[in-house]
């Protein structure tokens, strides 16, 4: 698929779950990033039923620069994953943490995350891309989202689900990435 048919396609789906359309993940992140010069990407990483050692050990993997948190309210029972623990420990290791409660998910549109693929899915998705997404201080976060991956970083976001469809860290990827691939359009038209 070439990267034409993949902008096209996100623009077109953005308020579409996307636990229903799977035109990002169709695609490798890092298969696409490094065909087009852009080796900096975002990783959604659930913490449910993972320990830290098993983050650290992914980020290790991936080469990433910093986490960030994108829960509304970083507060957690898992040991290790409330902000001040979690932002210690990560520093402690080399990373940086960030929390961008902007991004956060509302506590009261969360259920619909948990059933994919269903009305109460689509509706929560929709609810979180106009609420969230679309509100100027959501758009400030995927620019600087964005501003993160152009500096070639890999950055982690985290949330608890550890199935990222059940997650909005899955539309917020997606946002940074449509945003991402019009701007390069955007250019290759000025410039051509």
């Amino acid at each position: 698929r070439d990267l034409t048919q993949f902008t096209t396609n996100s623009i077109v789906h953005r308020h579409q779950s996307p636990c229903s359309v799977k035109y990002y993940l169709s695609i490798n992140s890092r298969e696409r990033g490094e065909a087009y010069g852009m080796l900096g990407r975002l990783v959604g990483w659930g913490y449910q039923g993972r320990t830290l050692d098993d983050l650290i050990q992914s980020m290790r993997e991936s080469r990433a620069t910093r986490l960030i948190d994108v829960r509304m309210t970083p507060v957690s029972r898992v040991k290790g994953f409330s902000k001040t623990r979690l932002r210690d420990h990560i520093e402690s290791q080399g990373f940086i943490y960030e929390h961008l409660p902007q991004l956060g998910n509302p506590k009261d549109n969360r259920a619909g995350y948990a059933t994919p693929d269903t009305s109460a899915a689509r509706r929560a998705h929709m609810r979180y891309m106009k609420e969230v997404l679309d509100s100027e201080s959501g758009k400030k976060a995927i620019h600087y989202l964005s501003s993160l991956i152009e500096e070639e970083e890999v950055v982690y976001l985290l949330c608890f689900e550890n199935d990222q469809r059940c997650c909005h860290r899955d539309q917020i990827i997606d946002e940074v990435n449509r945003t991402r691939y019009a701007n390069i359009f955007t250019t290759m038209a000025v410039a051509g």
